[in-house]
């Protein structure tokens, strides 16, 4: 096997105007928790930028879809890989750059695709105690949030016209005939979830308050204690999912899928 050129990292983080309200903590927190980050930082956004000097904002324009978004922000960056985090998870927990180093140093050594930084979906195999291989049939094999890819693979994957969610479960069914896609066996990030269906949830953003954050509740509402409910048992519904063996966690997902279809809860 031959090695490419040692891998330029970047760290991406999906966004887009709308959202330019979650910024401040979302930089905030992530200089608190990962003062020596050695990777330059990007912002996704459309027309705002984001007034830090240790943040580039990827202008995008207009927004299309958010694939075309994506696409059009990576287009202005030459580095090899890139590490996607999303604007509304606000880091918890001192990072190591050494050990996201140690990843990339793998991912290089073994030629990868692709590496999750959760440790879920479980590996069908595991290479050591760090990482192990993705099988092909994984559901959602590919996701967006924490994870190393490498850029020409991520080009091959995004499709114009899809959202977030449809890369995700899509690009899973185009990522099959690759190979080279890992995870690893152990949490690397610790953070907090900051939004869901646009309104924030209603713990983080108790604590960004307490952390000295002013939110803009009437720009973004915060969840009420019945929606609070409805979220936290979503919480629960997906570890439920993450219990079934990986064989077939595809098939259990689509099984979900087409009753949430016959009930009208999903477009099929």
């Amino acid at each position: 096997m031959t090695l490419t050129a040692t891998p330029s990292l970047a760290i991406v983080v999906a966004s887009c105007d709308k959202y330019s309200d979650l910024w401040q903590p979302l930089f905030g927190e992530f200089f608190r928790y990962w003062p020596d980050c050695p990777y330059p930082i990007y912002l996704v956004a459309n027309h705002e930028r984001y007034p830090d000097p240790q943040v580039t904002t990827l202008l995008a324009g207009d927004d299309i879809d958010w694939s075309s978004t994506i696409n059009a922000a990576l287009n202005q960056i030459g580095h090899s890989h890139v590490l996607f985090w999303i604007d509304d998870a606000f880091l918890a927990a001192r990072v190591s750059t050494s050990q996201i180093d140690s990843y990339l140093t793998r991912m290089h050594e073994l030629n990868a695709n692709f590496m999750r930084l959760r440790p879920n979906p479980r590996p069908r195999e595991e290479l050591d105690s760090e990482i192990g291989l993705l099988a092909p049939e994984a559901a959602y094999r590919i996701s967006l949030f924490a994870t190393i890819w490498r850029m020409s693979t991520l080009r091959q994957i995004l499709r114009p016209g899809e959202s977030a969610w449809e890369f995700e479960l899509k690009g899973t069914e185009r990522s099959r005939t690759l190979d080279g896609f890992y995870t690893v066996l152990n949490e690397v990030f610790s953070y907090l979830h900051g939004v869901e269906r646009g309104i924030w949830i209603r713990p983080t953003a108790k604590a960004l308050e307490r952390f000295g954050y002013q939110l803009d509740y009437q720009r973004r509402r915060r969840m009420g204690p019945r929606e609070n409910i409805g979220h936290r048992y979503r919480l629960f519904k997906s570890w439920v999912l993450h219990q079934i063996p990986e064989q077939r966690r595809s098939d259990a997902l689509r099984f979900v899928r087409a009753c949430y279809c016959s009930l009208g809860l999903r477009k099929p």
